[in-house]
């Protein structure tokens, strides 16, 4: 099992200083796989840059941000996001909120919450928001990617 917390490498091209540079254009790599757009938002840059390598592997295409506001910078220019995956506690406003301004650009759009506490009411508070899952760091890359799965094709699963 390869936990986002591991030492994983993050030398890929991909992979820049500044998680919000890597996608300069997220409307060209949402056109190249319309149907698995993940934007993927932690302010934790040594959780954000594994996580995004270990899905792009599996074959997502991502749109990391460090923050709400580049999140939000990521969205406007999608052509889509099919589901976000978004830290809970951002230092810049809440992760919670973020699925409504999402889903203002993208109402299709989908969520899963990331957080380091195991909180009932934060998972309440998360579904009452829309989110579908609620993750706790350390994150697996297996049940995230299971969780993606689920999402993305129901019927498989």
């Amino acid at each position: 099992m390869v936990a986002i917390n591991d030492n994983i490498s993050a030398s890929n091209g991909d992979l820049t200083a500044c998680p919000s540079e890597r996608a300069s254009k997220p409307a060209e790599l949402a056109a190249k796989s319309r149907q698995r757009v993940v934007l993927l938002v932690d302010d934790h840059v040594d959780s954000l840059r594994p996580m995004t390598l270990l899905l792009r592997m599996e074959g997502f295409t991502v749109l990391p941000a460090g923050s709400f506001d580049d999140a939000m910078t990521l969205a406007q220019k999608a052509g889509s996001v099919d589901v976000l995956v978004s830290d809970v506690g951002l230092r810049d406003r809440s992760g919670l909120e973020l699925l409504v301004r999402v889903r203002a650009m993208h109402p299709a759009t989908r969520g899963v919450t990331i957080s380091g506490h195991d909180d009932p009411e934060l998972r309440r508070a998360s579904a009452m928001a829309g989110y579908l899952g609620h993750l706790v760091k350390p994150i697996s890359i297996e049940k995230l990617t299971k969780l993606l799965r689920a999402i993305f094709e129901p019927q498989a699963v």
